[in-house]
């Protein structure tokens, strides 16, 4: 199958280009780091969820690529061994039939392995959607929200585990004689999280008895089913209004999004707009010379690396008596095909950025 083996090759061969622009990306990501806060503070500037789950997607392919491979090489073996079977005509003899079949089995088991390993990656494919969506305001709600409440989930998960660890030893030996889905603690466990979601068989549990049962069911249901999945929705639901109005009405859709970034584009096409990263070329030369001008010395450390958080809480306090490192009289003196109109857009929105993180006292 030419066409076949074509497109694998073709997709194969897309993956391990994005693979490999990932990984370029994020060392160059380190050594950016590195550079600019010293090799001893690559660890806290650097190391995040996001960027933890960047490198288990670039890792995580290396064990895909090994399964695939592997799989590959025993379905040849099983193939070349049943091919020499039929040129020699030994296709009823015994011991190269024994041969044959662990051939086999080995192919089954490349084949599980296999598929177990490719069944995660699109979890972690997943995770990186959620990093793009993290670009985007209102589709980071979702993602915001889950970060925000995590330290509550996680001690409300401690709570629900001993409950239902204590349904589920109650309905193995309630039940576990009778019902064979409550035959031991993996099966009870099982059971326990389908009942949570409203999946139970009361029939086959009646047979039991109907008080004991009755009782397990009541119980089970007012405190799991209605009492702590409810409290699940709140503690979700109560950070999801805070993080939607730390967004504010007046954040931009996707629609409005994509309508700006085909502006730019276009505009950058004809010339009526400069390019970001010409701008941020420009803005990280500026700045760096009028802080080195001023006092970038003060804070070179004694292997060259630069204590960016001290010069930092100056260059606010800077900010907060009004005297500009950049104004934008530089940038149109550094980029005179830079209309008045994107300059003050881009401090306008600057601005807007900087009080939000830094709100000014009550």
């Amino acid at each position: 199958d030419v066409p076949g083996v074509v497109t694998l090759v073709a997709a194969l061969s897309v993956w391990c280009l994005m693979l490999a622009r990932n990984l370029l990306v994020e060392t160059r990501e380190i050594f950016t780091t590195a550079r600019t806060y010293g090799p001893s503070k690559v660890l806290k500037h650097y190391v995040d969820f996001w960027n933890i789950v960047d490198w288990i997607s670039i890792l995580g392919s290396i064990p895909l690529l090994l399964a695939w491979f592997s799989y590959d090489g025993a379905v040849a073996a099983v193939n070349d061994a049943a091919d020499k079977m039929i040129r020699e005509g030994t296709l009823s003899d015994v011991p190269a039939l024994n041969e044959l079949y662990l051939l086999v089995d080995d192919a089954n088991w490349a084949n599980k392995l296999q598929r177990y390993v490719l069944c995660l990656y699109p979890i972690v494919v997943m995770l990186r959607l959620f990093k793009s969506f993290h670009a985007q305001p209102r589709l980071a709600l979702v993602t915001k929200t889950l970060v925000e409440c995590y330290v509550d989930i996680a001690h409300f998960g401690l709570v629900l585990s001993v409950i239902a660890t204590t349904y589920t030893v109650t309905g193995t030996c309630l039940f576990g004689q009778d019902l064979y889905y409550y035959a031991n603690f993996q099966r009870s466990l099982h059971a326990t999280f389908r009942m949570i979601l409203g999946d139970s068989d009361w029939d086959d549990m009646s047979t039991v008895g109907l008080q004991p049962a009755g009782v397990f069911h009541w119980t089970f249901n007012i405190l799991l089913r209605t009492i702590m999945l409810n409290m699940l929705l709140a503690i979700i639901m109560d950070t999801y209004t805070k993080v939607k109005e730390s967004v504010g009405v007046n954040a931009e859709t996707l629609n409005s999004q994509a309508k700006e970034i085909w502006r730019r584009f276009w505009g950058a096409r004809n010339g009526s707009w400069v390019a970001f990263p010409d701008v941020m070329d420009v803005l990280e030369s500026t700045a760096v010379k009028i802080l080195e001008k001023e006092f970038v010395d003060r804070y070179r450390a004694a292997d060259g690396a630069l204590d960016i958080e001290q010069l930092m809480v100056d260059a606010k306090e800077m900010m907060d008596t009004d005297e500009s490192l950049v104004s934008m009289q530089h940038i149109l003196e550094a980029l005179p095909s830079m209309g008045w109109k994107q300059v003050n857009e881009m401090f306008t929105g600057a601005r807007g950025v900087y009080e939000k993180r830094y709100p000014p006292p009550s």
